[in-house]
Formats: structure tokens, C-alpha cells, sequence
């Protein structure tokens, strides 16, 4: 919400409409607001957003069953080496990776297209063109626990670039960090109907905070995780998480002076877990 503020704040209404966003905001409020001298977030994460992170790809028709064996992570066949739960863990191939995190995204923009007829729908049948969805249940099945990273350590275990490290004995060398975490899945939902991975919200909540758009299979900066990123989907993934009020870092990259959140180029800012921020 910080960046969110300050973003429309420095840059006007304007800079949180357009079609590329997923929900062009209703700017009766948002105009001549006071700008923060800057803005510091603490330990940012991947924000709301997250949620795409946490689409299984498994799920075909947002129904709970049958699925799709060739893309299930919580298969042994296709890495699962331990299914306790809050300690599930596994090992993955680049090849089902590869194929996991494509189709994660297919489904995340099948979400997102469903999410957005429904307010067009709605829109038309209200004529109120500012209908923001709150009142339409969008339910996910399959949004809570697929997320490799959690079982398996390769998997965003260090930082991208060296960083003053203190260890417990009083050095500070600059190197590479590792995680210390240790392999905590949810493992697979057992529940009738898929219970304990389902949630609802509103088409509001969904299109203005936990979603934003994955490229298409093949183009540049499509969505794919590695040892140490989260691949960056291009400016308007970028673009549009500010806007929305996400928690990335705001201030600068490599030193340069702060530029206005409108004018950011896909290389200014990395979403990753070793933003320099």
C-alpha cells in the first residue's frame, strides 16, 4: 500500500490506469495527494501476489479432480521424497520444473482472463463502470501449497549477488549467502473437494492484489524460478506491482538516482529474494 500511495502520489491518477493493468484503479480520490519524502520497506516479500506462486498447475477446470499426473509435484514419480506435513520436501528435475512453472503460469492467466469477464459482465449488467467486483465470489482451487521452492532447497537458496555476511564468530565476509531454511511443504491436500488449498475472494481482491500477469510460453521473460530469482516478467509485471501496492523495494538499484515508478525500464529493478534492496 506504501508504494502503492507514494507511486500515485509523485506520478498522478494516471499512473495506476491503462489497459495493461489487471485492474485500472477508480481515481475519484487519488488526485493532488501529499508525496513522502521517500519510502523504506523492511524485508520486502513478493507481496500479495504471491498467490500466482501458489497456482498448481495440476488443477484442469478448477475442479479438485482428476489431476494432471504429469505436472502433480506431490507425486513421488516426479520428486516428492517426503509428504509431512509442514515438513514435506522434494527434489525436482529441471525438465518437470521447467514444465511445472510454465503451466503454472497458463493457469494463472486462465485465472485471471475468467476474473476479468466477470467484471466486465458485471460491469455491463450494472452499467457502473466503476464496479470493482466486491461483490462477485471468485473461488481458487488449488492456491495454497504448490509451491516447489518449499520442498525443494535448490530452489531460491541464495542471494543473486555477494553481500556482507556476519557470522556468528565476528567476521563480515562478502559473499554469496545461503539459505538457512529448511524444506517446510504443506504437502498435498487430502481433504474432500480440496479443501484446505481452496480459498474464495472477491473479483476485487483477486485482479487488485493477488495476481498479475505471466508471459506466454516462449516469450521473453517468461515466468520460471531458479536457484536464486524469481525471473522478472517484464516491465509491466514490474509496473503494474507498484501500482497495485505490492512490497517490493521502491528506491534504487546499483546507486542511481530514484526514478519516478512511471519511467522504470525492466532493468531497474529485480523481483527477487536478493534485491539489493
Amino acid at each position: 500500500m506504501m508504494s502503492f500511495y507514494q507511486n500515485v502520489a509523485e506520478n498522478g491518477p494516471e499512473s495506476c490506469q491503462g489497459p495493461e493493468k489487471t485492474l485500472p484503479c477508480v481515481t475519484t480520490n487519488l488526485h493532488n495527494l501529499p508525496k513522502a519524502d521517500g519510502v523504506i520497506i523492511f524485508d520486502p516479500q513478493e507481496g500479495p501476489g504471491v498467490w500466482t506462486f501458489n497456482v498448481d498447475p495440476g488443477i484442469h477446470n478448477n475442479e479438485c479432480a482428476p489431476r494432471d499426473s504429469r505436472l502433480d509435484m506431490f507425486l513421488a514419480e516426479n520428486g516428492l521424497t517426503d509428504p509431512t506435513p509442514g515438513a514435506s520436501a522434494g527434489d525436482y528435475s529441471k525438465q518437470f520444473l521447467k514444465q511445472f512453472f510454465l503451466n503454472q503460469a497458463k493457469r494463472n492467466r486462465e485465472l485471471t482472463q475468467q476474473a476479468q469477464d466477470l467484471l466486465e459482465a458485471r460491469r455491463i449488467e450494472t452499467g457502473n463502470p466503476n464496479d470493482m467486483g466486491d461483490s462477485i465470489p471468485f473461488t481458487i482451487v488449488g492456491i495454497t501449497n504448490a509451491r516447489p521452492w518449499n520442498y525443494d532447497l535448490k530452489l531460491r537458496h541464495s542471494t543473486k549477488k555477494p553481500h556482507i555476511f556476519l557470522d556468528r564468530h565476528g567476521n563480515r565476509p562478502v559473499q554469496i549467502v545461503e539459505t538457512a531454511r529448511v524444506p517446510n511443504g504443506d504437502g498435498p491436500d487430502t481433504t474432500p473437494d480440496c479443501q484446505d488449498s481452496t480459498a474464495t475472494v472477491n473479483v476485487h481482491i483477486w485482479l487488485g492484489a493477488k495476481t498479475f500477469r505471466t508471459k506466454p510460453a516462449g516469450a521473453n521473460g517468461t515466468y520460471l524460478q531458479t536457484e536464486n530469482d524469481i525471473h522478472r516478467a517484464g516491465r509491466d509485471v514490474l509496473q503494474r506491482r507498484f501500482q497495485q501496492g505490492q512490497d517490493l523495494c521502491y528506491l534504487r538499484r546499483r546507486g542511481a538516482r530514484r526514478r519516478p515508478l512511471r519511467g522504470l525500464r525492466s532493468g531497474d529493478l529485480e523481483q527477487s529474494k536478493s534485491d539489493e534492496c
